[in-house]
């Protein structure tokens, strides 16, 4: 079943209106809105809220940590950075791609997605090795590597991380936070990829191509194990190393 054919079944529909929902959750996440509760309560104040990535964000307001994008979830280090970030969300977009029709809120953006997704120019070099980037701050993250610099810091443990997303993901663990929800059943996650992956076993879709047999895979990790099987191509062999 594709998912349009799934979401168009929506069995679960609303008492208090006409609207009806693919998934269970949806319906309940729905009906708070008609009884006005708000079931995230703040423990340090008499705050409430609706949803729960609201809650989250306030809740960092009392113990000094990064503020997370309602948008896209990137983390910020403070107020300051996160109203700034918030801009790009709100800008119009109005420099859109001539080859892929995508809009951006400013044009070095679109310069920056021109370089990374058509044109393959990757101008910024590292001076330690080989690799280059289409954006500087690609570059700037991929200098951390080499100079061991991990400027994100957890608030409520002692470990550091390099990246934004990885800080993401690792405080989500503390939080119990999983903002990527299944639309087919329900069920919620950690990270995007994680949901993409349960997608698939909806879906049956299998982007992981064999390129010396027909067999394709749902998950990256399937399609290595099975490359093992071709391992007398020299060119397996470096994949796999």
């Amino acid at each position: 079943m594709s998912k349009e054919e799934y979401l168009e079944e929506k069995q679960y529909q609303c008492s208090d209106c006409d609207k009806t929902f693919a998934v269970n959750s949806e319906l309940l996440s729905h009906m708070l809105t008609h009884t006005g509760q708000k079931p995230n309560e703040c423990s340090h104040c008499d705050k409430t809220f609706l949803q729960h990535r609201f809650f989250t964000n306030h809740q960092m307001t009392h113990i000094g940590g990064q503020l997370f994008c309602n948008h896209c979830g990137k983390a910020c280090m403070d107020k300051s950075k996160y109203r700034i970030h918030l801009i790009t969300h709100i800008k119009e977009n109005k420099y859109e791609c001539r080859f892929c029709n995508k809009c951006f809120s400013a044009e070095n953006i679109l310069k920056c997605h021109w370089r990374e997704c058509h044109s393959g120019e990757k101008p910024y070099q590292c001076s330690q090795c080989d690799k280059t980037f289409a954006e500087n701050r690609l570059l700037a993250r991929h200098m951390r590597i080499h100079t061991g610099e991990k400027p994100y810091q957890c608030s409520l443990c002692d470990k550091v991380f390099c990246h934004s997303f990885q800080f993401t993901r690792h405080f989500r663990t503390h939080i119990g936070d999983k903002p990527y929800q299944c639309s087919y059943c329900g069920k919620s996650f950690l990270t995007n990829g994680n949901l993409k992956q349960q997608f698939r076993t909806h879906t049956g879709e299998k982007p992981y191509k064999c390129n010396h047999c027909d067999n394709a895979f749902a998950h990256i990790i399937q399609l290595k194990k099975h490359l093992r099987t071709h391992t007398d191509d020299i060119n397996v062999k470096r994949l796999l190393q």
